[in-house]
């Protein structure tokens, strides 16, 4: 697990600016245009690991709910999600070199696909609530009718006069 600076707190939890600053490392690295040094890929950094800090928050909160709701995730699921974290044709030895050199261990690994699997797993219980509330087309257009203001857009301008320019001698149908 990491340490030092703390980006964010969640309800307890910390994300750590090192991991922050890995992932925006990570991204900074498939886009040959933010590794410049202008003040426009600065700014794109700066906008990119704002969005990253909002996503990682946005996650743990998802985890957390998880939990609350007592979401559990089998073993042989985590151990299935590590299988493919390693990726085919990479060797143990490999896998837990690469984790030193990114600062992690196996339980973190481990900690991340659970948790992955369990927003996963929320968010399925989440959209099969809403799936049970089929909404017909007669309540659509009942909606629609009910609310039709919300539907349409006001003209931005409305015309009074329009002027065409032809050219002279030329008859109406021109």
């Amino acid at each position: 697990a990491a340490a030092g600076a703390v980006a964010a707190q969640v309800n307890g939890e910390k994300i750590y600016s090192d991991d922050l600053d890995r992932m925006v490392a990570a991204i900074e690295s498939n886009e040959p245009s933010l590794s410049s040094d202008t003040p426009e890929a600065k700014a794109a950094l700066v906008s990119i690991r704002g969005k990253v800090l909002d996503d990682q928050i946005e996650h743990l909160l998802l985890v957390q709910e998880a939990k609350r709701r007592k979401l559990v995730v089998k073993t042989s699921d985590i151990d299935e999600g590590v299988l493919k974290v390693r990726g085919p044709g990479v060797s143990d030895d490999d896998f837990k070199k690469s984790l030193v050199e990114a600062g992690k261990t196996m339980q973190d690994v481990r900690d991340m696909v659970s948790d992955e699997l369990l927003v996963r797993q929320l968010t399925s219980r989440l959209t099969a609530d809403l799936t049970l509330a089929a909404i017909t087309p007669a309540e659509v257009l009942k909606a629609y009718n009910e609310h039709k203001s919300s539907f349409t857009v006001p003209p931005l301008a409305k015309a009074h006069h329009i002027l065409l320019l032809v050219a002279r001698g030329s008859s109406a149908a021109d």
